[in-house]
């Protein structure tokens, strides 16, 4: 019967630890690995719809950006740089800023 309990216990505790984050260790220190779980396939920036520049430039000016991805809804993520940090924005294909 012991047997049995350790059994289903271990089985138990071997599915609940595929909900967790994943824990990856380098040098000592462990870190969480978050996905991102939103599906975007990068893009060249000269993709980026017209209207998506247009926000850009009229609300960050000067603002450089490095690399551009899109999802299947039409949402854009936007890397940019900002000094030597780098940020994302995320926008609809209208030029309309997302929070996320």
């Amino acid at each position: 019967m012991k047997k049995l309990v350790l059994a289903s216990a271990l089985t138990l505790g071997s599915f609940a630890s595929f909900a967790t984050t994943p824990v990856f260790f380098h040098d000592g220190i462990a870190e969480e690995i978050y996905m991102d779980q939103d599906d975007y396939t990068p893009i060249d920036v000269s993709e980026l719809p017209d209207a998506v520049t247009d926000a850009l430039e009229n609300d960050f000016p000067g603002i450089e950006v490095s690399k551009a991805f899109k999802n299947e809804a039409d949402e854009y993520k936007i890397q940019v740089l900002v000094g030597d940090q780098t940020s994302n924005l995320y926008a609809t294909s209208n030029g309309e800023w997302i929070q996320k």
